[in-house]
C-alpha cells in the first residue's frame, strides 16, 4: 500500500513538470504563427524566449505585451496606396448649379476603369475607362480632352452624394465619396420695401432687362364673321405685302369680291398692305389653306385639301396645281422648288409643277417640311412614338434628303434605349422647321420637361450642347419643372444639321414653378433676329406690364397666344408679348417687318388701326403687323 502510494506521488510530480513544459513550448515555438499566448507569472518567475525576426514590446506596470514581429514578405508588396487622389469640380458639403466639370484625379498607369455613382432625387451611373476621368464623359476639341459637363438644371434641387472608385488591373480599389446639394431654383429674396400683410400669391420670379415691354404694332385686327373664321399661316411679301391663310367661311374681309381659284371653297388668302390696315385681295382657294410661304420672287407656295399650288405674286392666278389627296404643310424656294407634306411623304415639285420624287418622311408624326433651295435639301420635322426601359417616349426628328430623296443627314431622332441610358426620357416633338432670312435653319420643338434631348448635341446623345444653350434668367433655365410642355428653338447649319445655338423657353407661376408654352411658328430676319410664336399658358415674364402700339394687353385670364422676338444671339429678349384668348399662332419675318397671326373665341385681344375692331359670333382670325 505504502509502494503504491509514492509510485502515485511520483506520478504526480511527473505530470506536473509536463503540464509546465508543455505550457512553456507553445510561447518559444509559436513565433511562426500569427496567435497569441496568454501566461500568468508568479513573483520571482523567470521565462525565456526567442524569436526568429525582432521583437517589440509594450509594457506598463503588471501587464504588457512582446510581439515577435512577422518575417518580411519576398513577393510583390500588396500595398494598397490611394489610387484616387481627390475630385475636381465639387466638394464635400458644397453647393453647386448650373453645368458643371467633375474630374477624379488617378494616380498609376493601370486603371481599368473609373466608376462615378451620384445618388439622390435622381441618380445616375457613368463609368470611364480612359484619362480623364470626368463624370459624364469628354469630347475632343482641336486634340484637347474637354469635359460634357454635368447639366445640374436638368436634375431636380436637393441633396447628393457622389462616390468614386477607381479599379486598377489587379483589381486593386480606392473609392472616394463627396455629399453636396444641387441648388438651380434658390433665389435671392427680394429686397423691396416689404408688406405688413400677406400677399395673396408669392411674389413673380423676376425677369431680366429686355429690349421693351411694348410691341411696336402698325395694325392689330379681327378678320370674321358670323361662322368658325381661323389662321392657319402667314407670310410677308418681299413688297411688304402680309398673306394670311386659314379658313373664313360667308365673310370676305374688307367686303372685297374674291377671286375663285381651284373652284374656290371657304379655304382664303387674304393679301393685306404692309401697314396691316387695308385689304387688298381675297382668294378662294379649297375648303381649307392649311398652309403658305412666300419665295424672294414672290411666288406664293399653298396647300390644301385642294392639293399643292403655286400661285402668282397677287394670289389671282393659278401657276400650277398638284391635284393631291390634300397637303398638310408645304414650302417653296428660292429656285422656285416645293415640297409639301401629303400622307406621311414628302412630295418634290421642281419650278413647273413637275413632281420629281417623293418618299416616306417615316416617324410617327411628321409636322413640318421646308425647302433648303442653298444646298437643293429638303429637311422634315416631326416625332417617333418610342419605347425605352419600359416606357413610352416621344422623340423629336429632323431629317433632310437631297431634291432626289438620297438621305442626307438626320439630327435627334435618339433610339429610345438612348433615351433611357441618358435619364432623357421626357417627350419632344418637332413642330416647325424654316430657313431664316439669314439662310439657317430654324427649328421649333417642345419638351415635356427638362430632362430633354435637346440638352444634348442633335448627332450624339452623350454629347452635352454646352453653351450652345443660351440660358439668360429663370425663363430661359428649365429648373423646377415637371412633364409641362416647353419650347425649344434653334438656328442649325441647314447642309448638315449642327446646332450653332439654341434656347429653352417656358413660362412660370406666380409660385415659381415652370409652366406650359407650346411654339407653332418660328422665323428669322435677315440679320438672324428670331420670332417664335405659339401658345401658352400662365404666365411670361412681366406679363401685366406688357403692350401692344401703346395699349395693355390686359390681365391673364386663361390659355393664350405670344410673340416671342430675340435678338441675334439669343442673350437679349426684345419683347415677349401675349395675346388674351389667343390658340396656335404663326409669325413671318422680312425686312425688319413681322406679322403674326392666331385664332381667337373671345373678345380679349387689342385692336389697333383695326380692318375690324370687334369679333363676330364665333371664333374669328386675328393678326397684327410689326414694324
Amino acid at each position: 500500500m505504502m509502494k503504491l502510494r509514492q509510485h502515485v506521488h511520483i506520478l504526480g510530480i511527473t505530470l506536473s513538470i509536463g503540464l509546465l513544459i508543455w505550457l512553456l513550448i507553445p510561447i518559444a515555438t509559436s513565433t511562426t504563427r500569427a496567435n497569441e499566448q496568454t501566461i500568468n507569472m508568479a513573483a520571482g518567475n523567470e521565462l525565456s524566449i526567442t524569436c526568429e525576426t525582432t521583437f517589440t514590446a509594450d509594457i506598463q506596470d503588471n501587464e504588457g505585451r512582446i510581439t515577435c514581429a512577422t518575417t518580411e514578405p519576398t513577393t510583390e508588396s500588396t500595398d494598397t496606396a490611394s489610387l484616387i487622389n481627390g475630385l475636381n469640380g465639387v466638394e464635400d458639403g458644397g453647393s453647386v448649379n448650373g453645368t458643371i466639370a467633375i474630374e477624379a484625379e488617378v494616380s498609376g498607369d493601370t486603371i481599368a476603369e473609373v466608376v462615378f455613382a451620384l445618388t439622390g432625387p435622381e441618380s445616375k451611373t457613368h463609368t470611364e475607362r480612359k484619362r480623364p476621368y470626368y463624370f459624364l464623359g469628354d469630347r475632343d476639341v482641336n486634340g484637347t480632352r474637354e469635359p460634357l459637363g454635368w447639366d445640374t438644371t436638368t436634375y431636380p434641387d436637393g441633396d447628393y452624394q457622389l462616390s468614386v472608385t477607381a479599379t486598377d488591373a489587379d483589381q486593386q480599389s480606392d473609392s472616394i465619396t463627396v455629399a453636396f446639394s444641387v441648388a438651380n431654383g434658390t433665389n435671392p429674396e427680394p429686397t423691396a420695401e416689404p408688406t405688413t400683410e400677406p400677399t395673396a400669391e408669392p411674389t413673380q420670379v423676376p425677369a431680366p432687362p429686355v429690349g421693351g415691354n411694348n410691341l411696336p404694332a402698325s395694325a392689330a385686327t379681327y378678320l370674321g364673321g358670323n361662322s368658325d373664321d381661323e389662321a392657319t399661316a402667314v407670310d410677308v411679301a418681299p413688297n411688304g405685302d402680309v398673306l394670311m391663310a386659314g379658313v373664313t367661311p360667308d365673310y370676305n374681309p374688307g367686303n372685297m369680291t374674291p377671286t375663285d381659284l381651284l373652284g374656290g371653297g371657304d379655304g382664303s388668302i387674304v393679301r393685306i398692305d404692309d401697314k396691316g390696315q387695308e385689304v387688298l385681295s381675297v382668294t378662294r382657294i379649297g375648303d381649307r389653306v392649311n398652309d403658305l410661304e412666300i419665295n424672294n420672287d414672290g411666288r406664293i407656295a399653298a396647300c390644301g385639301n385642294f392639293g399643292v399650288a403655286t400661285l402668282n405674286a397677287t394670289a389671282n392666278e393659278v401657276l400650277w396645281n398638284a391635284d393631291t389627296d390634300g397637303a398638310k404643310r408645304c414650302s417653296i424656294g428660292a429656285d422656285g422648288t416645293v415640297a409639301a407634306i401629303v400622307g406621311g411623304q414628302a412630295q418634290v415639285y421642281n419650278n413647273n409643277g413637275d413632281r420629281v420624287a417623293s418618299w416616306a418622311i417615316g416617324g410617327s408624326n411628321q409636322e413640318d417640311i421646308v425647302v433648303d433651295s442653298a444646298n437643293q435639301l429638303i429637311i422634315a420635322t416631326g416625332f417617333t412614338n418610342r419605347r425605352g426601359g419600359g416606357n413610352p417616349v416621344q422623340v423629336a426628328f429632323m431629317r433632310a434628303w437631297s431634291y432626289g430623296g438620297a438621305a442626307a443627314w438626320t439630327s435627334y431622332d435618339f433610339s429610345g434605349a438612348e433615351a433611357a441610358r441618358t435619364s432623357l426620357m421626357a417627350d419632344t416633338r418637332g413642330y416647325r422647321v424654316t430657313i431664316g432670312g439669314d439662310g439657317n435653319l430654324y427649328l421649333a420643338a417642345e419638351s415635356a420637361g427638362g430632362n430633354t434631348i435637346f440638352t444634348r448635341d442633335p448627332d450624339s446623345i452623350n454629347e452635352k450642347v454646352g453653351d450652345r444653350q443660351v440660358k439668360t434668367d429663370n425663363y430661359t433655365n428649365p429648373f423646377n419643372t415637371r412633364s409641362n410642355h416647353i419650347t425649344w428653338y434653334g438656328r442649325y447649319n441647314p447642309a448638315n444639321g449642327e446646332l450653332e445655338q439654341g434656347q429653352i423657353v417656358l413660362t412660370r407661376l406666380s409660385s415659381g414653378a415652370g409652366n406650359t408654352i407650346r411654339p407653332r411658328g418660328i422665323d428669322a430676319d435677315a440679320n438672324g433676329t428670331v420670332y417664335v410664336s405659339g401658345v401658352s399658358a400662365c404666365c411670361i415674364a412681366d406679363r401685366d406690364n406688357q403692350q401692344l402700339g401703346g395699349q395693355a394687353i390686359g390681365s391673364y385670364s386663361g390659355g393664350e397666344s405670344f410673340l416671342l422676338v430675340v435678338s441675334p444671339n439669343l442673350a437679349e429678349r426684345l419683347y415677349w408679348t401675349p395675346f388674351p384668348g389667343g390658340g396656335d399662332a404663326s409669325v413671318a419675318v422680312r425686312n425688319g417687318q413681322a406679322a403674326f397671326a392666331t385664332t381667337a373665341s373671345e373678345d380679349k385681344l387689342v385692336t389697333l388701326n383695326a380692318i375690324q375692331d370687334t369679333p363676330g359670333n364665333l371664333s374669328d382670325a386675328y393678326l397684327t403687323v410689326v414694324k
